[in-house]
Formats: C-alpha cells, sequence, structure tokens
C-alpha cells in the first residue's frame, strides 16, 4: 500500500488527480489541479478543472480565485470577453 501511495505523490499532476477523483464535491483540488495543467500548458484540461471547482462551490473564498485563474487562462487563449 505504501508504493501504490508513494506514486500518488510522486508528481503534483497525479496527486491533484488523485485527490480530485476522490473528492469530487471539492472545489480546492480541482482548482489546484487545473493550475498544475496552466503550468503545463494543457489548457482545454486546465479549464475543464477551473469549471469544475466553479461548479463544485464548496469553497466561496476560493471561487474569486478560480475566477481570475480561468480569466487568465481565456486570456491565453485570446478569448476575450470570457476572460472579461
Amino acid at each position: 500500500m505504501s508504493v501504490s501511495r508513494g506514486r500518488v505523490w510522486a508528481d503534483e499532476l497525479t496527486f491533484w488527480s488523485d485527490v480530485a477523483a476522490k473528492s469530487p464535491e471539492d472545489a480546492l483540488p480541482h482548482r489546484e489541479l487545473g493550475s498544475v495543467y496552466m503550468r503545463r500548458e494543457q489548457l482545454d484540461a486546465a479549464e475543464n478543472s477551473f469549471l469544475a471547482a466553479l461548479s463544485a462551490r464548496s469553497d466561496r473564498e476560493g471561487t474569486v480565485m478560480t475566477c481570475g485563474n480561468l480569466g487568465n487562462l481565456y486570456l491565453r487563449q485570446n478569448r476575450l470577453d470570457e476572460a472579461e
């Protein structure tokens, strides 16, 4: 069991993917997973994660951060109306 959990902690993508899968109603892991995808330039996956975080709505303070992250993603994609 320790070996399998060690694999989850191997990198941040694996970790946050695991946490988000196990806590689908929790916004935090989805937001963090979206940030990992952004850093890796996987923008479609980042958008999906940020939208999942917004729909979870379990983290009201984090909603502002998630909206900001989503706006930055849309700016990177030149989707100016959505970024606004």
